[in-house]
Order: C-alpha cells, then sequence, then structure tokens
C-alpha cells in the first residue's frame, strides 16, 4: 500500500468507475451491502443504489435508537469514503484491512491468474469464509493460493504439500485426506477438525464429479 487515498491504491490510473471500486470493497467485505439509497462519500460518478454497497448516514429524525446506532457505527468505516487517507505502507490501518484492501484491488481487475500469500492470514475465520466464497465466484481466472489454514484450500482442485522446499505431496484434497498416513492427513487430524475438513472435501470432490459427468 502507498501514501495516499483507497481511491489511490486501488485504482492509480483512474481506470475503473466508483461503482466498481465499491463493488471490490464490497467483495472482500470491508464495506456492508447499502439496504436503500445512500450517499457515496468522494464519488465523481453516478452509482446505482441497488448494486452499491454503502449503508445510509442516519437521518436526524430517526426514532429507532438500535437502529440510529448501528448505522452510526456503519458509518464510522473509513473504506465507505474513497478519498479517506491512506498512510504508507497502510501503517494506519490493520493488519486484516491491508490485506483485504490489497485483495480488493486484485479483484478489481479480474485477473485471470490470481496469486495469493497467506493473503486472509490476519483475518477472522468468519470473514476468511466469506472471502472464499468471493473467490469462487471467480469462474474465470485460476486461483493460486499459499495457506497454512486448511479450511481455506480443502476445496480447491489440487493441493500441494511442501516440506522442507520438497513436494511430499500432489492430488485432490478428497484424494490426500482419505490417505492413511499420508502429510496432509496428518496435518488434517492435528487440526482438530477432521470431520469437518473431510466433508468439505468430499462435498467439493463430488460436485466436481458432477460437473465432469455433466
Amino acid at each position: 500500500l502507498f501514501t495516499g487515498t483507497i481511491r489511490t491504491n486501488l485504482d492509480p490510473f483512474g481506470v475503473f468507475a466508483d461503482e466498481e471500486i465499491f463493488t471490490a470493497l464490497r467483495r472482500v467485505h470491508l464495506i456492508g451491502p447499502v439496504n436503500t439509497q445512500s450517499s457515496y462519500s468522494g464519488s465523481t460518478t453516478p452509482i446505482n443504489p441497488s448494486s452499491a454497497s454503502i449503508v445510509d448516514i442516519p437521518a436526524s429524525n430517526e426514532t429507532d435508537t438500535t437502529a440510529s446506532t448501528s448505522n452510526f457505527l456503519e458509518n464510522k468505516n473509513i473504506f465507505r469514503n474513497l478519498n479517506s487517507p491512506v498512510s504508507e505502507s497502510g501503517s494506519n490501518l490493520s493488519q486484516g484491512q491491508r490485506q483485504l484492501l490489497c485483495l480488493a484491488r486484485a479483484l478489481l481487475k479480474s485477473p485471470r491468474v490470481l496469486m495469493m500469500d497467506e493473503a486472509t492470514a490476519s483475518i477472522d475465520y468468519n470473514t476468511d469464509s466469506k472471502i472464499q466464497d468471493t473467490l469462487r465466484e471467480l469462474k474465470e481466472s485460476t486461483i493460486i493460493t499459499i495457506a497454512h489454514r486448511l479450511q481455506t484450500i480443502i476445496d480447491y482442485d489440487k493441493v500441494l504439500v511442501l516440506d522442507h522446499g520438497e513436494v511430499i505431496e500432489f492430488d485432490g484434497p478428497w484424494q490426500l485426506i482419505s490417505k492413511e498416513g499420508g502429510s496432509f492427513r496428518g496435518m488434517c487430524e492435528n487440526s482438530g477438525t477432521l470431520d469437518t475438513l473431510m466433508e468439505g472435501a468430499k462435498k467439493a470432490w463430488e460436485q466436481k464429479r458432477l460437473v465432469d459427468d455433466s
């Protein structure tokens, strides 16, 4: 990340419309979905409220205390203003926010190949799961992920296991997790979530078989 704004970090050459930038921020869950017509801070082009990702600024005559408080907290989100400042290396953001902002920049370009090295390591499991759902929508992209969270890659097409720089195993996650005494199987067992991982791997394998058969 570089010294500038949310906008200049995501779109330094001014190629994308504000609506596209807000959509990228929504896809990585830095901002939430819009419920009603909103104002868009820092926008220079019109945005369609039905597809944008910014919540409303609470009205001054709001009577619902709970809703008003919720909206107020949401509006503190600096990512709803594309002109919000970003310090050098993103030092004014949390580690998780920096990771998500970099991912939003990548998704904005609709890459044919997306390489992610521990891209969600500083993000909670719930958000990580949502990010993985977003990545699964990239049907035209090849995704290469370096990760230690087994749940992150359990439904990938292939898993490559490295040990001290050497390839130990390479196969589909269901094939590897079903291999008694295997390295990947051992990692899944040590995670304490073997049953969940096996269920996810089997489900993904069965879905791929249905697609291949059709």
